[in-house]
C-alpha cells in the first residue's frame, strides 16, 4: 500500500492487487493493463449487442478489471456490486456506462469538472445498482 509522506496515512488510491500483479493505475493508457489504448480514439459507450467476439473479449477484460478497481476503491458492498454482477444484464449495462463515463471524465483532454460530474452520476448509479441487486435477489 502506498503512503503519504506528509501524514504517513494510506494514499487515496490503494490499488491493492494491481500493484502486487505489477500493474499501476494512472493515465487511461495505464489503467487496467490496457496496452493498446489509443488516446485519439473515441471513448464512446459500448454497445454489447454489436461487438464481435474479439471486441467483446477485450471489452469484458477491461470492464471486469475496472469494476474490481471500482469495488475495492470505493468499498462497494455486494448489495451494490455482487460477486456475479456479470450474470445480470442490467448490472453489465449500468457498470459499462459508468466505466465509459469514468474514462471520459478522467480523459487528460477532458473538462476539469468531469470528475465531479462523474461522482454525482456515480451516486445515482449506486442507487440503481442497489435496486437491481435487491430485485434480482
Amino acid at each position: 500500500m502506498s503512503t503519504s509522506r506528509a501524514h504517513d496515512q494510506p494514499a487515496l488510491l490503494d490499488i491493492g492487487d494491481s500493484v502486487r500483479e505489477g500493474r499501476e493505475y494512472g493515465a487511461p493508457e495505464d489503467v487496467f493493463g490496457i496496452s493498446d489504448f489509443d488516446p485519439g480514439a473515441s471513448l464512446g459507450p459500448i454497445d454489447w449487442n454489436v461487438l464481435s467476439a474479439e471486441e467483446a473479449m477485450a471489452e469484458w477484460a477491461d470492464l471486469d478489471a475496472w469494476v474490481e478497481w471500482l469495488r475495492l476503491t470505493y468499498g462497494l458492498p455486494p448489495t451494490v456490486v455482487p460477486p456475479l454482477w456479470h450474470r445480470h444484464d442490467e448490472l453489465v449495462w449500468e457498470l459499462s456506462a459508468l466505466h465509459s463515463h469514468w474514462l471520459n471524465a478522467y480523459d487528460p483532454d477532458g473538462s476539469r469538472s468531469g470528475p465531479i460530474g462523474w461522482h454525482r452520476d456515480f451516486a445515482d448509479a449506486r442507487a440503481r445498482l442497489r435496486e437491481w441487486v435487491a430485485t434480482a435477489g
